[in-house]
């Protein structure tokens, strides 16, 4: 891992304890966004987040890549390889992109903005294959502001235990 991603591991870590602009996707997150302006940008990240869904699903492994900063970090669902260039990050979508994967995100998610440029969102997804097998998997994005839009900086994905 680059001493970039362990950075802004801890500051994401750490923003997170104090960020009074942390809740769960509610009813009141809903009242949080539009009390606080953050209606449009709460909006203009969960289009990334579906779009993203959407490439994956029609396996459009170019959409799917371009939804990622350039100097994004993805820990992915499927390997314990860390991917952290645009290079690698294509590589690991053309073979999971071949499994022929459908995406279902579970309701509850948390999140939370970091300043005006990043924002944080943590839940579950479920993948389904399309030869039957389903991994149902934690995810957290970190989002960030660029100068195209908002894309993904940091995804983690992580098979979930059945307790």
């Amino acid at each position: 891992m680059s001493i970039r991603a362990i950075i802004l591991a801890l500051i994401v870590t750490q923003l997170s304890l104090f960020t009074p602009m942390s809740f769960g996707a509610t009813g009141s997150c809903r009242r949080l966004f539009l009390a606080d302006g953050l209606q449009a940008v709460a909006e203009q990240i969960h289009s990334l987040k579906m779009g993203w869904a959407d490439s994956v699903m029609r396996l459009d492994l170019d959409a799917v890549v371009a939804k990622y900063s350039s100097h994004a970090t993805l820990l992915p669902t499927r390997s314990n390889v860390v991917r952290e260039s645009p290079e690698r990050i294509r590589a690991y979508f053309i073979e999971f992109l071949s499994l022929g994967p459908k995406l279902q995100f579970e309701d509850e998610s948390y999140f939370h903005f970091l300043g005006t440029d990043h924002a944080t969102e943590s839940g579950y997804y479920v993948f389904s294959f399309a030869n039957g097998l389903a991994t149902r998997a934690r995810y957290t994005f970190i989002y960030e502001k660029t100068e195209q839009g908002w894309l993904i900086l940091k995804h983690s994905s992580t098979p979930a235990i059945q307790e």
